[in-house]
């Protein structure tokens, strides 16, 4: 029931909210990943220090205001940047040990 920074909306209500193109949900639902991949134990250069500017920008920013930027507005940019760092991260690209593979039950 934590609300998920100023959005108004909890972390599954977060979680559940489709990003339709608003920068807001996409680098939410990144970071939502990159926080349990890290709190798993993964880590990569870099990583620690996106996961605290997201922080701040869903700090200081509600979704309604990030998903009336378009194009090339500066803190629509910093939000999709961060979501693509965040990505790489959940897809392997900058983990050392690579994708976790997984292991039949």
């Amino acid at each position: 029931n934590s609300l998920f920074f100023s959005s108004g909306k909890t972390w599954l209500e977060v979680f559940k909210t489709p990003v339709g193109g608003n920068a807001y949900y996409q680098l939410a639902h990144q970071y939502m990943a990159a926080e349990l991949n890290f709190l798993n134990g993964a880590s990569a250069p870099g990583i620690p220090q996106a996961l605290s500017d997201a922080e701040a920008l869903f700090m200081a920013h509600p979704p309604t205001a990030i998903g009336s930027l378009k194009g090339n507005n500066p803190l629509r940019k910093q939000f999709v940047n961060l979501a693509g760092i965040l990505g790489a991260f959940n897809e392997g690209l900058t983990n050392p040990a690579g994708h976790c593979t997984e292991i039949p039950v």
